[in-house]
């Protein structure tokens, strides 16, 4: 899910965003992880592994894709050494 800004936004902005992506994922999870604890570290790897609903797993599904998007526009536009930092 590529965006028309995404060619303008920094390094920072692109992080920032996957940040974001990841925090909405985790709620996500939250909402619907089991009883088993172990849920939670897969749902991060893949969230449709998760029982979600029809509204939650196009949810995560779409930030899954912008994610992947962001990954590679951070590969392609961001020093090595920058990528790695938190």
């Amino acid at each position: 899910m590529h965006n028309d800004y995404d060619d303008r936004l920094s390094c920072d902005h692109l992080r920032a965003e996957r940040s974001i992506n990841d925090a909405k994922l985790a709620d996500l999870v939250k909402e619907r992880k089991n009883d088993n604890n172990n849920n939670v570290g897969i749902a991060l790897m893949d969230p449709l592994f998760l029982d979600l609903s029809g509204s939650e797993r196009t949810e995560a599904d779409a930030l899954t894709k912008r994610n992947a998007v962001l990954d590679g526009l951070i590969g392609q536009k961001c020093p090595a050494t920058a990528a790695a930092a938190p």
